[in-house]
């Protein structure tokens, strides 16, 4: 297993954050990614803290590459698309079965809610296997 780098037929262009972005290397990647490569990027935050203030991130560019391809990335790094929305936006978000399960897991392994927040689903009453 690994990785090759390379601009010729690739299967994936990875997007990460970086100080400063070149316009040539972005309209690269859009070229290998409307060629067929696949568009991953790091995180979706777009914007970033510096030190002058607020400067666009590796969201904001990966808007730009998935405005002009059409195609959008897939986030492999901080994936938090929610904040402190609370219960009804969480509960949109993971819909029917999917709620249930995750808050018999919440019961099962967090029943004090220590990990309460972002997208916190909050533990069922009762005790853990009941």
């Amino acid at each position: 297993m690994g990785y090759t780098l390379t601009e010729r037929d690739p299967d994936y262009v990875v997007l990460g954050e970086t100080r400063s972005y070149s316009l040539v290397a972005i309209t690269r990647a859009i070229r290998l990614i409307q060629g067929g490569a696949r568009f991953i990027a790091t995180n979706p935050d777009p914007t970033g803290p510096w030190p002058a203030g607020p400067q666009p991130a590796t969201g904001s560019v990966a808007a730009l590459v998935s405005k002009t391809t059409g195609i959008g990335a897939y986030f492999v790094g901080k994936p938090n698309f929610l904040g402190d929305e609370g219960e009804a936006r969480v509960r949109d978000a993971y819909p029917g079965p999917t709620w249930d399960r995750l808050v018999e897991i919440k019961r099962r392994y967090d029943p004090t809610n220590l990990f309460r927040l972002n997208q916190n689903i909050p533990p069922a009453t009762g005790s853990p296997g009941a």
